[in-house]
């Protein structure tokens, strides 16, 4: 699997699954989590996800808590749609239909549909809670680990202010004293009046 740079992965069950730091969230791809029940179609796991009313409910939900600009009208036209019609719905049409925040569906070498942690767990528990479980735990662990990294890089870039602030106080220790010796006579010596 390809791994766009910036890109973490947590690996479940010896699959991996890509975050993706996005719209100053993290994004988890739904696709992959996908992929541990359907490695050659996860779309279709994806669909029949979306189809779901206990899906379009929730997702409904999460919009309207998380979206200042929720669009109900839009809501009952994607799901009044949807309920209707014997094709399952995509992402990319539920985006266009909705106006949704919390989902992204990207074409190409590092695409696939991408959700928030929130909608992501949502996933997770219609497909497998057992797979849910195991995320969350990793998930976890890789948070933990990315807390520490940064506590120790702060902890480095402390470390190098202090010494350049030292060798800074010692520097201008060594110039007054220098500055001092040019204005001040040497000691025995008076100051001549003028």
């Amino acid at each position: 699997m390809a791994n766009k740079e910036g890109q973490k992965k947590v690996i479940v069950d010896q699959l991996p699954i890509r975050i993706e730091r996005m719209l100053d969230d993290d994004y988890v791809s739904l696709t992959d989590i996908a992929k541990s029940n359907n490695k050659t179609e996860p779309r279709f796991l994806l669909m029949s996800w979306l189809k779901n009313p206990d899906t379009q409910e929730f997702l409904e939900a999460y919009d309207e808590f998380n979206n200042p600009d929720f669009k109900r009208e839009l809501w009952l036209t994607f799901r009044n749609d949807y309920r209707k019609k014997t094709s399952a719905p995509t992402a990319k049409k539920l985006l266009e239909g909705t106006q949704m925040k919390g989902i992204v569906s990207k074409s190409g070498k590092y695409g696939g549909t991408w959700a928030v942690m929130d909608i992501a767990i949502n996933f997770m528990f219609w497909l497998s809670p057992r797979f849910q479980v195991w995320f969350i735990k990793e998930f976890k662990a890789m948070k933990e680990k990315e807390l520490h990294q940064s506590i120790a890089d702060k902890t480095a870039m402390n470390q190098w202010f202090l010494e350049k602030i030292e060798d800074n106080a010692l520097e201008n220790n060594r110039l007054a004293r220098d500055l001092q010796g040019l204005l001040l006579p040497p000691k025995g010596e008076k100051q001549s009046k003028r």
